[in-house]
């Protein structure tokens, strides 16, 4: 699965971005996102000037969002998740796993995506800090 820009803010006017991959696309399995400053479009509405953006998401119902810091070896122990949830890195650096226990790294401008139920972990050796957005209806933005 891959993303596409916002289609929102840049409307048509957007270059055609990067393809992201995931590092898996199987249904109720982590996936990677990159949604470092590479991946950004410039908006170009509302008299924007040097402001770009990555659409990571869009959802639908319950919705909470959470600034999460772990502090050095800090972690959260496997768990159903309960909402889709993005767990998006903007400081330092850490992990997460899926129902496998497989830690797959994520440095600040990456993030997961984890399926309501899907069992995961997350945890960081040196410190980080995250936005974990958690909806009802949470799903990655695929490129159209």
């Amino acid at each position: 699965m891959v993303f596409a820009p916002d289609a929102a803010s840049c409307h048509a006017s957007c270059p055609p971005q990067p393809l992201r991959r995931f590092l898996a696309t199987a249904e109720n399995t982590m996936q990677i996102i990159d949604f470092s400053r590479d991946h950004a479009s410039p908006i170009e509405i509302f008299d924007s000037i040097s402001v770009s953006n990555v659409r990571i998401g869009g959802g639908q119902g319950e919705t909470h969002v959470y600034c999460v810091y772990f502090k050095p070896g800090g972690s959260i122990g496997e768990h159903p998740a309960g909402y889709a949830q993005l767990f998006l890195v903007v400081d330092g650096e850490g992990w997460g796993a899926g129902a496998d226990g497989h830690r797959i790294p994520l440095l600040a401008g990456q993030g997961a995506y984890f399926a309501p139920g899907e069992a995961h972990s997350k945890g960081s050796e040196t410190g980080m800090t995250v936005i974990m957005v958690q909806a009802e209806q949470l799903t990655p933005e695929p490129l159209q």
